[in-house]
């Protein structure tokens, strides 16, 4: 997966959250075919934290979706729902180093590294 974009994340003290996706892509290039999802919008839900492992719940989300196989347009419902389903910092493991937050995400059986700077 490619994850590029403009996103912004906040974490409330009454322990809900925002997520804000500008233009935000997700890309996947397997056996020779190309998917891009582009998302634009709010995921909106609460958080809470565990030791060193953040969950969310209650995501409601007002995304704006496309996707294209190999530049070609399709339908982008299912892939939404999937994406809001397995939101990306449910379950994911986080420290701080510095003013960063890291975060080790699972999605779809793999863990990537996330690394949020504040602006």
């Amino acid at each position: 997966f490619l994850f590029r974009g403009d996103a912004s994340l906040q974490f409330r003290e009454d322990g809900t959250l925002s997520y804000v996706l500008e233009d935000f892509l997700l890309q996947q290039e397997a056996g020779g075919t190309r998917v891009d999802v582009r998302l634009t919008g709010t995921i909106d839900g609460s958080y809470s934290v565990s030791g060193s492992v953040l969950r969310t719940s209650d995501i409601r989300s007002n995304l704006t979706t496309e996707a294209f196989v190999d530049d070609e347009p399709m339908e982008a419902g299912a892939l939404t729902d999937s994406f809001v389903s397995q939101f990306p910092f449910s379950d994911a493991t986080y420290q701080c180093v510095g003013d960063d937050l890291v975060m080790d995400v699972p999605v779809l059986g793999t863990t990537h590294t996330m690394t949020l700077t504040p602006v």
